[in-house]
């Protein structure tokens, strides 16, 4: 991928240096006194509490850059990173006293769920979509989604209910939600199978590498609505390492 664009080489909060948890792209870096501003119910919130000299907390950075890559576009989630040393305030109300911490507080309630997975990009994105969709998807349409697909005999109506939900997206997600259309009119007319085949044929050409960056986003993003649809686990599919290609 291109090199994180022109912030100005890393001097973000001044006093970083080179160090990397001063500006990952994608990743807001939080404290006792932002935290409450940007952390208000409206967004589904991931946080990695952290203390600067911890190793495994630097180890973790890696991941969350692959984490934010992927969920970049997303919507209705926040990436954060807490330094649990200095917001100490944070640290005790939600009794983090030990690093890495990772928490995830759901949008609305924000109710805490303390992540005790792998720290690996691949399962912290798979707990992170379970709750929080991907990056392109649109909680809205979920339920009417899930109508249309499980109610094969009714499809048409339910089609005409979809499509009114999709009337009344703005922003960014009237152009996800225009994808949701043309799923399910494409299932209408080739059958459920269409969203598994439309999958696999997406991802053989992300991971080939011929595709330019947005086109590889894009459909990375279409990739995570058919998922909506599917009614078996779709995986996306793994890009071969390098040195595996020399066989």
């Amino acid at each position: 991928g291109g090199g994180g664009g022109g912030y100005g080489g890393g001097g973000y909060g001044g006093g970083g240096g080179n160090d990397l948890s001063s500006h990952l792209p994608g990743v807001l870096v939080l404290d006792d006194k932002t935290f409450g501003k940007v952390v208000d119910g409206r967004h589904h919130v991931f946080v990695e509490f952290y203390e600067p000299d911890c190793s495994e907390c630097n180890d973790f950075d890696t991941e969350l850059m692959g984490i934010a890559e992927e969920l970049g576009d997303h919507n209705s989630l926040i990436l954060a990173k807490v330094d649990g040393g200095e917001s100490t305030e944070l640290a005790k109300k939600y009794g983090v006293t030990s690093y890495p911490t990772m928490l995830y507080l759901a949008k609305g309630s924000l109710e805490v769920t303390v992540y005790e997975g792998e720290s690996t990009t691949d399962a912290v994105l798979e707990f992170i979509t379970e709750r929080a969709g991907g990056a392109g998807t649109v909680e809205s349409l979920k339920a009417l989604v899930n109508e249309f697909m499980d109610k094969a005999g009714s499809r048409a109506a339910l089609k005409t209910k979809l499509d009114a939900g999709i009337k009344q997206l703005t922003g960014a997600e009237a152009s996800y939600g225009a994808y949701y259309g043309k799923i399910a009119k494409k299932v209408q007319e080739k059958g459920d199978g269409f969203v598994k085949t439309e999958f696999e044929r997406l991802q053989r050409m992300i991971v080939s590498g011929s595709l330019r960056t947005e086109k590889e986003g894009e459909f990375k993003l279409r990739c995570n609505v058919l998922k909506v649809f599917s009614r078996e686990k779709l995986v996306n599919f793994k890009k071969e390492e390098e040195d595996e290609e020399e066989e």
